[in-house]
């Protein structure tokens, strides 16, 4: 009878090749998905970096608009930051700015300027806040220590704004206006600010803190150059 023997080594051969086929099938079937994943997470990241894009322009108008304004010096709160200061500030908490640094590199500058803001701004913070600690403080003591008609005459809350126009270096007029006040009552006012700005433990407070504030107007002037380029 003719016909092929079937030997151990015809045995072997059969399920080495068929094994080297099918492992063969497998790594080409892992490299092809390997290539439309690969093809796909590219469609996907043009994709989503367009979107990106659109996002960031819509955001620079946006914030553009919100910045095209006067930087004007409101006296209410020595814990307050800069009027442009608090707008920018606050339209920055409602944006992904880190995910657009990471995927948008033709606004590198711009984010870059932002980085910069939020950094000062955080800085400037922190000193302003102690700075009213400190203020209210010698306010309270002060006031307490008027006679009784001036004592309801004046809020400690008039007396930081007071204070706060002169530390900024603002002249009495202009602050008194700013209060409603007359310059009849410039006296009490004046002594508030001689014998609470001369404190020895404000000193220092009040250098870091108009130092900051300078820096941090000029942190929103850089991010409006970038917003203007």
């Amino acid at each position: 009878m003719f016909g092929i023997q079937w030997t151990q080594v015809n045995h072997d051969q059969f399920f080495i090749s068929l094994y080297a086929g099918l492992l063969a099938n497998i790594v080409t079937a892992i490299i092809g998905g390997l290539i439309v994943w690969f093809i796909i997470s590219q469609i996907d990241m043009r994709r989503l970096r367009r979107l990106y894009e659109r996002e960031v322009a819509g955001f620079r108008e946006k914030l553009r608009f919100a910045l095209d304004k006067f930087d004007v010096t409101y006296l209410d709160s020595i814990a307050n930051p800069p009027f442009l200061a608090g707008i920018l500030a606050s339209e920055l908490k409602e944006y992904p700015i880190s995910v657009w640094q990471e995927n948008v590199p033709k606004g590198k500058e711009l984010f870059a300027a932002i980085e910069a803001f939020q950094r000062t701004y955080s800085e400037f913070m922190v000193a302003a806040n102690k700075l009213q600690m400190l203020v209210q403080n010698l306010i309270r003591y002060f006031n307490g220590a008027q006679q009784a008609q001036f004592r309801t005459l004046f809020a400690d809350s008039e007396y930081e704004k007071y204070l706060l126009g002169k530390i900024l270096g603002m002249e009495d007029k202009e602050i008194l206006l700013w209060l409603g006040r007359h310059e009849e009552l410039l006296p009490i006012f004046e002594e508030a600010n001689i014998a609470i700005l001369s404190q020895e433990q404000l000193q220092e407070p009040q250098i870091t803190y108009r130092i900051l504030r300078k820096e941090l107007e000029l942190a929103v002037s850089r991010v409006k150059e970038e917003l203007n380029p």
